[in-house]
């Protein structure tokens, strides 16, 4: 036993886990959606808008719990009929607009869901052109519009900033980048990213926005065909671009992850559904969710949750041996020393397939007692956040 023990504590210490996974959740209800909105407020995902199953253009909303992996229908969209709108999440609060009507006109209109209330609320207007398919991020508070499709038929470099907490918007800085509709656009570390789409052409080109500065930076190109129309969202603080079209009605499954800290992209797990484009895709509590989508044949109506091992890293890679685990493996109970006192700790225990296990809350202390708590014999995963930073931790190895 022993021996045993020594060996799982050396492949710990020496060895690097891939702990990406794809899981098929709920279809979705009405079969199929395409050009649509998708965004997160709290714990539950929302899809809707966009073209249905029979091609028609719909204002239906639904709600996605994964608490209990289930689908429930919410109020229509109050502007009517929507196709590639613009959605921003912002301090728990979701708004949607702009897009094309039924009447295929451009609108700029703006709303508020309140999910308490299940309705929705008329906001300003955006005052720039009316658009599809434009990049949207929420930074520091507010919400962000840039490029798109424009009602003069153009692609379109102007950046808008919404602000939430005065219903007003304010004009930025153009986008220096090419002119583009279609790109993909991800937020991280309050920091906005725009990613490919159509130009002139089809673009693989990466720019970074600074918010507080208003300015851009192109970074690295993703390295991958070209290719537009994808799922974004990001984990952990990484960006991550999933599916597309390829180009002549071919189209992709491959996922990429984009790392800011160096500035590169990863080919990652494979999605685990069929290649498409114009998916719907939000992030809830380090779980990411895709699906739905294109081509208009076949229609598909599934939903795929990933789990990104960004969000859980090795023992060794912690801020230079700042936190430490001893024993490890342990039968009974382990001690996680701090580097120092911290005035709030929140540990999670995640199992190999990502589910929550246990979670404890601590305070003021640099010490914490972890007990085994009817844990089975295997390898889990720590999460802590100390004093609202949040920091993975990698393994631990019960045994007896």
């Amino acid at each position: 036993m022993q021996r045993t023990i020594l060996i799982l504590f050396l492949l710990i210490c020496n060895s690097q886990i891939t702990f990406s996974q794809w899981t098929q959740k709920a279809n979705f209800p009405t079969n199929y959606l395409r050009y649509m909105a998708s965004f997160t407020i709290y714990n539950n995902g929302y899809v809707g808008g966009g073209i249905d199953t029979i091609g028609n253009k719909t204002s239906c909303f639904w709600k996605f719990d994964p608490s209990v992996d289930t689908w429930t229908p919410i109020a229509d969209f109050a502007g009517g009929k929507r196709v590639s709108p613009s959605t921003i999440s912002v301090q728990g609060r979701a708004f949607v607009g702009l897009g094309l009507d039924s009447s295929m006109v451009f609108r700029t209109d703006w709303w508020e869901y309140d999910p308490i209330t299940n309705s929705w609320i008329q906001k300003a207007n955006f005052p720039g052109l009316g658009r599809q398919s434009a990049c949207i991020f929420s930074l520091n508070g507010k919400g962000y519009i840039v490029s798109g499709n424009g009602s003069n038929h153009l692609s379109l470099n102007d950046v808008w900033e919404y602000n939430p907490s005065s219903d007003t918007w304010t004009q930025k800085n153009n986008f220096p980048g090419a002119s583009r509709q279609q790109a993909v656009s991800l937020s991280i570390n309050n920091k906005g990213y725009i990613c490919g789409g159509w130009t002139v052409s089809l673009s693989l080109d990466t720019w970074r926005y600074d918010p507080i500065n208003d300015s851009w930076q192109q970074k690295g190109n993703i390295p991958a065909s070209q290719f537009t129309d994808y799922g974004s969202f990001t984990l952990c603080n990484r960006g991550y671009v999933c599916c597309g079209e390829l180009g002549y009605f071919n189209y992709s499954n491959i996922l990429w992850e984009y790392n800011p800290d160096n500035d590169s992209w990863l080919q990652k797990s494979i999605f685990h559904g069929a290649g498409r484009d114009e998916v719907a895709s939000f992030s809830i509590n380090n779980k990411a969710y895709i699906g739905l989508g294109g081509p208009d044949q076949p229609k598909f109506h599934d939903l795929w949750e990933y789990t990104a091992d960004s969000c859980y890293t090795n023992i060794n890679e912690l801020n230079n041996n700042a936190i430490t685990i001893f024993p490890n493996p342990f039968s009974t109970t382990t001690q996680i020393t701090l580097s120092q006192t911290y005035h709030t700790i929140s540990l999670s225990v995640y199992d190999m397939q990502g589910k929550l296990v246990a979670q404890n809350q601590y305070a003021d202390t640099d010490k914490i007692q972890l007990n085994r708590k009817g844990l089975t014999n295997g390898m889990y995963f720590l999460k802590l956040i100390m004093d609202d930073k949040e920091i993975t931790t990698g393994k631990i190895v019960v045994s007896d």
